[in-house]
C-alpha cells in the first residue's frame, strides 16, 4: 500500500462521489488516498479494522478462505463501494479477505473518528442503511 499525497486527487474523488455529503468535517479531514498493487493484501480475514475504506477505482476481489485452505469468492467490486460496515456497527474482526485485482485506489477514514463523529451523523446513516 502507498499513501497517494495528491490532496487535488483526493479532492476531486471525494466530490466525484459525494462524500462531502455523508461524511461529517471531522472524518472527512482525516481522509486518505491509497494505492494497492495487483494483488495486494487490503483486508485480511479475522484481524481488527483500524480503517473504513470507499473504494474508488480498480478492481477488488472479496473472499473467505476456509481451514481447509480453499478460498470461496464472495465478489468483486468494480465500481464505488464501502469496506467495513459490518465492523463499524459491531466492533467484530473482519470476515472477509479483500485483496486488489488490479492497481486500486481507496479511500481511507481511522474507524475511531467514525465511531465518534458518523454513527450518530444522519447523512452517514442513510449511506449505511442503503
Amino acid at each position: 500500500m502507498k499513501t497517494v499525497n495528491d490532496l487535488t486527487l483526493l479532492d476531486s474523488l471525494i466530490k466525484s462521489h459525494n462524500l462531502m455529503a455523508i461524511l461529517p468535517k471531522e472524518a472527512l479531514a482525516l481522509c486518505e488516498l491509497c494505492a494497492y498493487e495487483r494483488n495486494e493484501q487490503i483486508l485480511i480475514a479475522n484481524q481488527p479494522l483500524a480503517y473504513y475504506y470507499f473504494f474508488v477505482k480498480g478492481k477488488l476481489k472479496i473472499f473467505q478462505v476456509y481451514e481447509n485452505g480453499k478460498a470461496y469468492l464472495i465478489q468483486f467490486y468494480r465500481n464505488f463501494d464501502s469496506l467495513g460496515e459490518v465492523e463499524l456497527n459491531t466492533g467484530t474482526l473482519t470476515s472477509c479477505s479483500v485483496q486488489a485485482i488490479e492497481t486500486s485506489l481507496l479511500i481511507r477514514i481511522p474507524m475511531w473518528i467514525l465511531k465518534e463523529q458518523a454513527l450518530e451523523y444522519p447523512p452517514f446513516l442513510r449511506y449505511m442503511a442503503n
